[in-house]
């Protein structure tokens, strides 16, 4: 389909879409790349599988369309009404989206890789298993989304309103139900550590039991891997290494308000401070 094709099926879709005749616009893995569709009247619209790259968008009405599993990478969608839409497995890598609004949208496995997202509303909205690897997602109204399996790494989240929402990790949860417990006051969680998995350690860092390891972590919740004392799960190490002896270290309750567990970890953990307690065999199994 041609530019001057879709702008006539435009016009039909607009009468359709005020009663007064034409017909509703139903396109599947059209290609439109590039165009201008400033303002136009896609309401309603299905739009499946279809290619938009690099079009704008700015001021167009996609309420109650259904865009699922097309492809907006690099489109410009400035004050776009998506209240909604249904874009499940869309792709709006690289776009920008800049004051529109789109509450109770269904996003589902939607991609928003490295996209420029700032003053949305995206109240209500189902963001369940979408990507925001390196998105900046600034001063949006998140408030009620669902992020169920959802993934952040690198992203920017600043000025973002959170209230609400459901789907994200909760730490304290996390720690809890992930880490045994050593009772007293000296206790503390029990995490598990190799070094030089990844990286090379601080040279000031003893290897003994007793030690205190110490680092300033990265508090950046949407960091999968940042500075701290990475430590993790007992499953987590003993999957990532093939080493017969982990250390066993105590993250100890004053220690914890400089722990950082990462919105979508897999069990891995930083913190500011850990206490190396000493080494265990793989063979053996997580000690009691």
């Amino acid at each position: 389909m041609n530019e001057a094709d879709f702008r006539k099926a435009l016009e039909d879709h607009a009468l359709w879409f005020a009663g007064c005749g034409g017909s509703r616009l139903d396109l599947q893995g059209e290609e439109l790349l590039g165009f201008d569709f400033f303002s136009v009247n896609l309401a309603r619209a299905r739009l499946l599988r279809c290619d938009f790259r690099g079009s704008r968008f700015d001021g167009a009405d996609f309420r109650e369309a259904d865009i699922s599993g097309s492809r907006f990478q690099t489109c410009s969608m400035l004050r776009v009404n998506m209240c909604r839409v249904i874009a499940r497995g869309a792709r709006f890598n690289d776009a920008t989206l800049l004051g529109s609004e789109a509450s109770e949208a269904d996003f589902r496995g939607a991609s928003f890789s490295r996209a420029g997202i700032s003053a949305c509303g995206f109240s209500g909205a189902d963001f369940s298993g979408a990507c925001f690897a390196y998105a900046k997602m600034r001063q949006s109204d998140c408030s009620g989304c669902c992020f169920e399996g959802a993934f952040f790494n690198g992203a920017d989240i600043r000025e973002v309103n959170w209230g609400g929402v459901r789907g994200l990790l909760d730490p304290s949860d996390f720690m809890r139900n992930n880490f045994k417990v050593q009772p007293g006051e000296d206790g503390g969680y029990i995490a598990y550590k190799v070094f030089d998995l990844y990286h090379t350690p601080p040279e000031h860092w003893c290897r003994n039991p007793g030690a205190v390891l110490s680092e300033v972590p990265d508090y950046t919740r949407v960091t999968a891997c940042g500075s701290g004392v990475n430590v993790g799960t007992w499953d987590w190490v003993v999957y990532h290494t093939d080493r017969p002896y982990l250390w066993r270290c105590l993250i100890r309750w004053e220690d914890l308000p400089s722990v950082v567990v990462p919105i979508g970890t897999d069990g891995k953990i930083r913190c500011g401070r850990v206490t190396l307690l000493g080494m265990v065999q793989v063979v053996h199994g997580e000690p009691e």
